[in-house]
């Protein structure tokens, strides 16, 4: 059920978060969606489109049986312009992920923006 699980979470990442993102599985049970050029609001919007059409989108586990999936999203955004430097992309991905566990830490089934009070 596990790899079901995330085989519809992928596919919903890629079906809610538009044509020009880009998603990987970052992990065992933790994906990246990639905005280029995308502002911290358009990302936090599209986070939340994800996690809405999750709960549209029950796994179907038996006739009888629908789970629904939930995540925790961390933002971290690279612009330079407005004062959000990373040393590298593994700077980046790991402030993403460390909001990850900060919303997850909050009650889950959130979207949090690394640096945000």
């Amino acid at each position: 059920m596990c790899d079901l699980a995330l085989r519809q979470f992928a596919r919903a990442l890629i079906k809610f978060s538009g044509k020009h993102c880009y998603v990987g599985r970052y992990g065992g049970e933790e994906f990246v969606v990639i905005m280029p050029g995308m502002s911290t609001d358009i990302a936090v919007t599209i986070a939340d489109r994800i996690r809405t059409g999750l709960k549209k989108t029950p796994l179907k586990v038996s006739d009888n049986i629908r789970i629904t999936l939930s995540s925790s999203v961390g933002i971290a955004t690279f612009a330079p312009s407005q004062g959000q430097k990373f040393s590298s992309a593994e700077s980046l991905l790991d402030a993403a992920d460390k909001t990850m566990y900060q919303a997850k830490r909050a009650g889950r089934d959130r979207a949090m923006v690394y640096g945000a009070n």
